[in-house]
Formats: C-alpha cells, sequence, structure tokens
C-alpha cells in the first residue's frame, strides 16, 4: 500500500515497462537548480504478445526522444534530456 500512497504504481494491458529518471521511480519528484538542468531517462519494455514498434520518452506534453524497433518483444534504452522549467516525464510504447 505504501507504494500506492507514494504514486509508485502503473497500470497497463500492454507491455510491462521499468522506467527511471535519475534513478528514481514514477510518482518520485526531482528537485532540480532554478532554470533547469540535464536530467538521465533509462527504461526497459518487455511484452509478452504485442511487437514494440517505438519507444517515446515525453516531457511536458511533447516527445523530448524517440526510439524505433522492428518489431520486437525487449526494448530498453536511455537518454538525457534538458529540462528548463517545472514539468513531467513519462514513456509512451508503441506497437
Amino acid at each position: 500500500m505504501r507504494a500506492v500512497r507514494r504514486g509508485n504504481t502503473f497500470v497497463t494491458v500492454g507491455p510491462l515497462i521499468d522506467f527511471k529518471v535519475e534513478g528514481l521511480v514514477p510518482g518520485n519528484i526531482l528537485e532540480l537548480p532554478n532554470g533547469g538542468g540535464t536530467i538521465n531517462a533509462t527504461w526497459k519494455v518487455e511484452s509478452v504478445r504485442l511487437p514494440i514498434d517505438q519507444v517515446e520518452v515525453i516531457v511536458g506534453g511533447m516527445v523530448a526522444d524517440q526510439v524505433h524497433f522492428d518489431k520486437s518483444l525487449t526494448a530498453e534504452g536511455s537518454c538525457e534530456l534538458t529540462v528548463s522549467a517545472s514539468s513531467w516525464v513519462a514513456l509512451r510504447v508503441r506497437g
């Protein structure tokens, strides 16, 4: 229940996603200096039946990074993101 209260959960009917920003799992808050900075995001995706075509890292509603795959059932990667204002980061998987 602690994970639910902290927001460290997700629901999926698709691939299983392991996504971290600066080593923090979803639901955490990362403090940056005034003016922002550069952050590192890492991800791993595994699917049982739906092939993965594309993985997108979203910052504040905009695609900040994307990687294309050729119908793979597993994928992993990382990227550096520049953040200049308060925002949120998410991972979107397309198949």
